[in-house]
């Protein structure tokens, strides 16, 4: 299996258990959802049930496209468009082909830590509107906290397999 290819599988697993969880507790969801939370978790915000899930799937679709459609956009775009430390090293005949399926995969995995940060803030969200008063759990704080740890590990990894002239073993 490709290390591009895991990802998707993630990715897909994830989708499944979102909707899944939105399939069980749709019904049971008010009209009117509280959508917005404060600091402390109180709801300070409300929508119709109807745009709370179409901004779930409109924000799905945007990490769809930066995880999974950018890649294959930077594959076909000139180097010069490509912003990359020693670009003319990496992205030469012989070594394109690994930058560029380096980045799928790191894209990839950026849209899974992504999309399981927000199905988790929905998911919480959803649970919220079943209690009344409607509360978030501080929970998504550490989520939160672990989504910062990601993006910082995500980046390092970056900038050290770029940061030099010579590919990593």
């Amino acid at each position: 299996m490709s290390s591009a290819r895991l990802p998707k599988i993630v990715f897909v697993a994830l989708l499944l258990v979102a909707a899944s969880d939105v399939y069980r507790r749709y019904p049971l969801l008010p009209n009117c959802m509280a959508s917005h939370f404060d600091a402390a978790g109180n709801a300070n915000g409300r929508q119709s049930k109807q745009a709370f899930f179409t901004l779930y799937a409109g924000v799905t679709a945007l990490i769809l496209v930066i995880g999974f459609l950018l890649p294959r956009i930077i594959r076909v775009l000139p180097a010069s468009l490509i912003n990359l430390p020693n670009k003319d090293y990496w992205l030469a005949p012989e070594r394109r082909a690994e930058t560029l399926a380096f980045f799928e995969t790191q894209f990839g995995w950026f849209a899974c830590a992504l999309y399981f940060l927000l199905m988790c803030v929905f998911a919480e969200a959803m649970r919220a509107n079943l209690r009344t008063p409607p509360r978030m759990s501080a929970s998504v704080s550490f989520l939160l906290v672990g989504f910062l740890i990601f993006v910082v590990a995500w980046s390092v990894r970056f900038f050290l397999r770029f940061r030099g002239l010579a590919a990593p073993h």
